[in-house]
């Protein structure tokens, strides 16, 4: 072999050791230099939930080395994504979503979507504030949550806080909190205010909803047809063509006028 050859073959095996070598001396340097150490942990995103309680669900601490903590797997590594922390803060109940990242090179960032109430639940004595997706957030014993109304006409036999309810009405929840945003998007700039005399809401069937309004009209109508305008027109007829003392049932039935049957 040639003297040519020989070095040619020497420098290969020197790039490869090097090669081999690199990335072990960067990993140790990653896991074990002090100023890899976190100094700031940022929240963005919480609202219910104080920046300091997401900190600490994160069970992340400034002081640590954040490198450590990475997962080894190709989602945690090329994101420099922190999935313990963030599964540790997605089991906080009003927490839908959290992504925890190291933000090179010795800071973590905490990104929260956190769950919206949008009704109520009645069971057993206690009262369910639950999401637009069926998720419990809390559950209170001595009176219904402030602010909220009750949906009923949803089957299930239990629950977890921070959980979906087992149940096969789940898609009932959902229109129950299109009702809501109709209800408030209804009352914006009104004169009249529908919100404040609701009592309940309740889905019977993909294609049936019933609504209370000052505990004397129950609106019988469909969520699936032209919710809106049912939400704004049921409460002109409330305000304007039904006299407080009244008492009946408004039907909103697909492809006729409304009509008012007194009790």
């Amino acid at each position: 072999m040639s003297r040519g050859k020989k070095r040619r073959k020497k420098l290969i095996k020197v790039l490869l050791l090097m090669l081999l070598v690199i990335p072990v001396l960067l990993v140790v340097m990653l896991l074990f230099t002090p100023f890899f150490n976190i100094t700031d942990i940022r929240v963005e995103g919480a609202g219910f939930y104080t920046q300091e309680e997401i900190r600490l669900a994160s069970g992340i601490a400034p002081g640590e080395n954040a490198f450590r903590k990475i997962r080894f797997s190709p989602e945690a590594i090329l994101g420099l994504r922190l999935l313990d922390a963030e599964a540790a803060i997605e089991a906080l109940p009003r927490i839908k979503d959290a992504r925890v990242f190291i933000i090179f090179p010795n800071q973590v960032g905490i990104s929260v979507t956190e769950r919206s109430p949008s009704v109520y639940l009645s069971y057993l004595g206690s009262y369910l504030t639950v999401d637009a997706e069926g998720y419990v957030l809390e559950v209170s014993r001595d009176e219904p949550p402030a602010g909220l109304k009750e949906l009923r006409g949803i089957d299930f036999t239990k629950y977890s806080v921070g959980q979906q309810l087992e149940t096969a009405d789940v898609g009932h929840v959902r229109i129950a909190d299109n009702i809501v945003r109709a209800i408030r998007k209804s009352d914006e700039n009104s004169e009249f205010l529908l919100w404040p005399v609701v009592d309940w809401i309740d889905v019977v069937d993909d294609n049936t909803a019933m609504m209370s309004y000052d505990n004397r009209v129950v609106v019988r109508f469909d969520p699936t047809d032209r919710l809106q305008y049912t939400i704004d027109f049921s409460k002109q007829i409330f305000f304007t063509k039904i006299s407080a003392t009244e008492r009946g049932r408004l039907e909103f039935i697909r492809g006729q006028n409304p009509s008012f049957i007194p009790d």
